[in-house]
């Protein structure tokens, strides 16, 4: 990671989790190797029945600004909730444990933060199989086709949108709305 630019402030990452132990050491990687040091990263996990909780101990053991939270309601809004409580960062991402993260994601979502006056930004998710299916599928999610307008699934662009993925907010942002919505199971954000 790289020295930062005085105005950069700390983000709080926040990855809900349940039962991710496939991807979170994959997922952790790739926010670790984000050029962007003041920050920390909150797991919060949903009693997770599999190794999820065990590899992000050893994560957390390593690297002091990770932590594993408990989410006991189990639901990703409820996650988000707990970790705007207990961000100490100026600024949230929210992040998914199935995703990989480029080196600059951080930092650019900061910096379109700062610089736009949006209340959320985020960037491209690109969609990526395994076989032959699901290699289908994720094109269909690339394309406005088979996806419709969600345009962070496909822009290549800098643009307004209505939706943005692992969202980017001031924290003072979410707690003005009150947080997520619990009562959403599904679209939560």
């Amino acid at each position: 990671m790289t020295a930062e630019s005085p105005n950069l402030p700390k983000v709080s990452i926040v990855i809900p989790t349940y039962n991710e132990e496939r991807h979170i050491a994959r997922c952790l990687d790739s926010v670790l190797a984000n050029n962007y040091s003041n920050l920390e990263i909150l797991v919060i996990d949903g009693g997770s029945t599999d190794q999820t909780r065990e590899i992000v101990r050893a994560y957390a053991q390593r690297y002091s600004y990770i932590r594993l939270l408990e989410n006991p309601k189990r639901i990703q809004a409820a996650a988000m909730n707990i970790g705007i409580r207990e961000a100490t960062g100026e600024v949230i991402i929210a992040m998914s444990a199935h995703a990989i993260y480029t080196p600059n994601y951080i930092r650019q979502s900061v910096i379109l933060l700062q610089s736009t006056g949006a209340a959320s930004t985020g960037g491209l998710m690109v969609a990526t199989g395994s076989n032959y299916i699901s290699n289908g599928i994720a094109v269909a999610l690339r394309s406005p086709f088979g996806i419709g307008d969600a345009r962070y699934r496909y822009s290549d662009k800098e643009e307004w949108v209505d939706t943005v993925f692992a969202g980017c907010w001031y924290k003072h942002t979410l707690e003005a709305i009150g947080g997520f919505n619990e009562e959403w199971v599904v679209n939560e954000d």
